[in-house]
């Protein structure tokens, strides 16, 4: 019963699941609409100690564009929150254009294999970067959509056997426990591509807080 009430939200009467309530307020139209999700959502928050809740209030924050709330590194790590910084990252990445948010990924994929060759063993290992880019950047980011991305932008010398196709994420369930297909990948108890996942978020935001 107490992970029932930590999964679901009390709204209006009706049980919902933290994503459905957190798209009913990035999708309300007014920040003075969502504030009534957002307050059941912090409200709920703080009763089960969710300690990320002050990321995604920020997540829904930015979409109305409103400045983030201070997180604990201000506080001195006291309340609600985490480091901010993957925050400041994901608020500067959506302020540039589509042109350098492909020539940013594009970098940041060239310095990967680059550098960490090693930790891209096959092509399954997309399913990785997938990851990264739904959980820290945008949530919504379908398969379908992230493969068309790839393949549009990847470096000209990409390794030829490491290309993805829209037939490459097909089997991206295969490779993850049931119990941590609904969590973000650095909650998750057992990340086939951890390392990659952790390795390439880590140039990205450098990239994106080092440059204006």
């Amino acid at each position: 019963m107490k992970e029932f009430c930590k999964e679901y939200i009390s709204l209006d009467g009706m049980l919902l699941k933290e994503e459905q309530l957190l798209k009913l307020a990035k999708n309300a139209g007014s920040i003075v609409v969502a504030e009534h999700y957002l307050c059941a959502y912090l409200a709920h928050a703080v009763m089960t100690g969710n300690s990320d809740a002050i990321v995604k209030l920020n997540e829904v924050r930015c979409c109305y564009g409103l400045p983030a709330l201070a997180g604990p590194d201000q506080y001195g790590g006291c309340g609600l929150g985490r480091s901010s910084s993957a925050e400041h990252a994901r608020r500067k990445y959506f302020r540039m254009s589509e042109m350098d948010r492909d020539e940013l990924v594009c970098e940041v994929l060239t310095i990967l294999i680059d550098k960490h060759r090693d930790l891209f063993k096959t092509k399954n290992y997309w399913n990785g970067i997938f990851l990264v880019l739904r959980d820290r950047i945008d949530e919504d980011m379908k398969k379908t959509d992230f493969a068309k991305w790839m393949i549009r932008i990847l470096p000209q010398d990409w390794p030829a056997g490491l290309m993805i196709s829209e037939q490459t994420m097909r089997n991206f369930s295969h490779y993850i426990s049931y119990s941590d297909r609904e969590v973000a990948y650095y909650d998750m108890d057992d990340n086939p591509w951890k390392e990659l996942c952790n390795t390439f978020w880590s140039i990205m935001e450098d990239m994106i807080l080092t440059n204006s």
